[in-house]
Parts: C-alpha cells; sequence; structure tokens
C-alpha cells in the first residue's frame, strides 16, 4: 500500500508540472495572436498640393491586440497623371486634379484623397508715393467704372487719384475717416467717428446730415440708395 501511494503521488506532481508549463506558456491560449493585420492607418486622410509639391504619408497597420504589425505596406495612386507615390510613401503632385493614394498591408487597405491645385501667382507690393500725409488710412475704395481711387483716414485726410498721382484733400474735422464706398465716381460715402458722413458727388465733398453721434466703423451699400 505504501509504495502504491507513494506512486499516485509522484504521478500527481508530474502532472501537476505539465499542467503549470501548459498555463504558463500563454496567457490566453484560446486566441493567440497571428501578427495578421487588422487596422491601417494612414495620415493624413485628406492633403492639398501646388503642382510640384510633394508630402510624405505615414502608415501603420496594427494586429488583432493593438501591436504594430511588421506586415510590409505598398502604395499606389488612382491616377498618375494627377499624383504619383513612391515605395516609401512619397506623394508628388503632378498636374491639377484629385486623386486617391491606396494604402495596403495584409489585405487592410485605406485611401488618402490628394488635391492639387495650381500655384498662385506671385504677389509683390511696392510704396508708390511717399510724403503726402503722415496720418493713419484706414479705408479704401476703387471705382469699377473709372481710374478713381479714394483713400481715406485720421485727421479728416482724403487721398484721390485718378492714375496720374494722389491729390489730397484735408477735410475741416479733425475726426477720423473711418470707411469709404461708392456706387459710382459721383457718389462716394466716407464715414467717420463721431457720427460724421461725407459724400463726394460731381462737385466735390460735402457733410451730410448724420442721425448719430457714436463712432461709424465702416460703410458699405447695395445700390445708389441703399447705402
Amino acid at each position: 500500500m505504501k509504495s502504491g501511494t507513494r506512486l499516485a503521488r509522484t504521478v500527481c506532481r508530474a502532472l501537476a508540472c505539465v499542467v503549470l508549463a501548459v498555463s504558463c506558456g500563454d496567457d490566453n491560449p484560446g486566441q493567440p495572436p497571428d501578427g495578421s493585420v487588422r487596422t491601417l492607418e494612414v495620415t493624413p486622410a485628406n492633403a492639398w498640393l501646388v503642382v510640384g509639391g510633394s508630402l510624405s504619408l505615414a502608415a501603420v497597420a496594427k494586429d488583432s491586440a493593438g501591436e504594430v504589425a511588421t506586415e510590409p505596406v505598398t502604395w499606389s495612386s488612382s491616377d498618375l497623371r494627377i499624383v504619383s507615390v513612391g515605395s516609401d510613401g512619397v506623394v508628388r503632385a503632378v498636374a491639377p486634379g484629385t486623386a486617391t493614394i491606396l494604402a495596403q498591408a495584409g489585405g487592410v487597405r485605406t485611401n488618402s484623397t490628394i488635391t492639387v491645385t495650381t500655384a498662385p501667382a506671385s504677389l509683390s507690393w511696392s510704396v508708390e508715393k511717399e510724403g503726402i500725409t503722415d496720418a493713419s488710412l484706414l479705408g479704401a475704395w476703387a471705382d469699377a467704372s473709372s481710374a478713381l481711387t479714394i483713400a481715406v483716414g485720421q485727421f479728416g485726410v482724403i487721398l484721390e487719384s485718378t492714375g496720374s498721382g494722389w491729390q489730397l484733400i484735408q477735410q475741416p474735422p479733425q475726426d477720423a475717416f473711418t470707411g469709404v464706398w461708392g456706387s459710382n465716381a459721383t457718389n462716394v460715402f466716407a464715414v467717420a467717428t463721431s457720427g460724421l458722413i461725407y459724400r463726394r458727388t460731381g462737385t466735390g465733398w460735402s457733410r451730410m446730415q448724420s442721425p448719430t453721434t457714436n463712432t461709424l466703423l465702416d460703410v458699405w451699400g447695395r445700390s445708389a440708395t441703399e447705402v
């Protein structure tokens, strides 16, 4: 009986060791991670480029456990005439239009939309005339049907130009003109602090009756009679 008991104890201990070894080998033996791609994220999902520009897309593939997968990412373009893409995910804008960049890893696909536009025209600024006034100019308006351009500012300053230079017109009040708008060259309105309103007609500028003494900040109109 004693030898049988010892044998049973030995077998039980061996089985316990085997069970323990199996249990320690995997926290979740029922769903072992296989490393396959479950999700693929590409950034940015949308981008805008000018012709000749480039952008590096980033792709991250993850498995079912949320870990980064080792599957390589391949890239392709829906229209090589608009956008090309290299094996490194670098996008190059070829011509105006919209194309889709497709990223694929382990059977999972994700798109990034690229819109290509033409480069905007370059702008340059230059000083046309100095020394006319040291007042800050706060508003400007140009007549679409003539060469008249008007700028207004502090200390009652009004500047006018018809394309051959600027003329300074100093109004009596020292209030600051803050805005100017006109329906045409003979119907222009300028507003100022203290509620002042001036109008330019064919005979020049004159003060109009104003319903307020509050500061007026700008002026705009829908027509010659709606301002």
